[in-house]
């Protein structure tokens, strides 16, 4: 008997992002993990070629739930009280200490690649190649803060994306209408998190954490 296929859920990944979005402009951290769970699915059945980005998704989803599982109170609730947390306790200066809004901070990065490249896909026909979307997506986005043998990796995986029609059947399976119904509320959701960051971030003055 034939496994199932477990794809890429829109909606789950729209679900979780509309949940993370709190009062105050905050993000919940656990329900921001959950649709991460979905994006790396997404990376994942696209091979090789976003295997640069899968990889930096999962290390860095597993310190933020160490982090999480690891503290008694709730430091790591949310983006505000981790900030605040680890402002306070001058946890960013300290050595050997991993940082959960230096981690944070990747996997907001890796949020903005990966929206921007499921935004220009949703825009384009059926038809329509792949490759040079992710090239620009990567390109204005997370190429921006990676070394060049990992951008140059990161091109010459792009050159081997498939056709939009391709991609969205190997990506989701049976679900492929979802683009076409959940990608905008997707997008929009993802969209709050990542403004809701960015303005965190830079109210803090940590957007180029190190």
């Amino acid at each position: 008997m034939t496994e199932a296929v477990d794809y890429f859920d829109m909606k789950k990944t729209y679900e979780s992002f509309n949940s993370s979005l709190l009062e105050d402009e905050d993000i919940d951290i656990g329900s921001y993990l959950d649709a991460y769970k979905e994006l790396c699915k997404f990376c994942g059945f696209l091979g090789p070629v976003f295997s640069f980005v899968k990889n930096e998704i999962v290390s860095k989803s597993e310190i933020m739930h160490q982090l999480r599982n690891n503290c008694q109170e709730d430091h790591f609730d949310t983006v505000k009280k981790m900030i605040e947390h680890e402002n306070e306790s001058q946890l960013l200066q300290k050595k050997n200490y991993v940082s959960g809004c230096r981690t944070f901070l990747r996997l907001h990065r890796g949020l903005d690649f990966i929206r921007t490249f499921l935004r220009r896909i949703g825009e384009t026909d059926l038809d329509s190649e792949t490759s040079a979307i992710g090239y620009e997506s990567y390109s204005n986005t997370l190429g921006k803060y990676h070394g060049w043998c990992i951008q140059q990796a990161a091109y010459v995986g792009m050159k081997f994306l498939p056709k939009k029609k391709n991609l969205v059947l190997k990506v989701c399976g049976s679900n492929s209408e979802d683009v076409e119904n959940v990608l905008p509320l997707m997008l929009n959701a993802a969209d709050e998190v990542y403004n809701r960051t960015e303005q965190c971030y830079k109210a803090h003055g940590l957007l180029d954490l190190p």
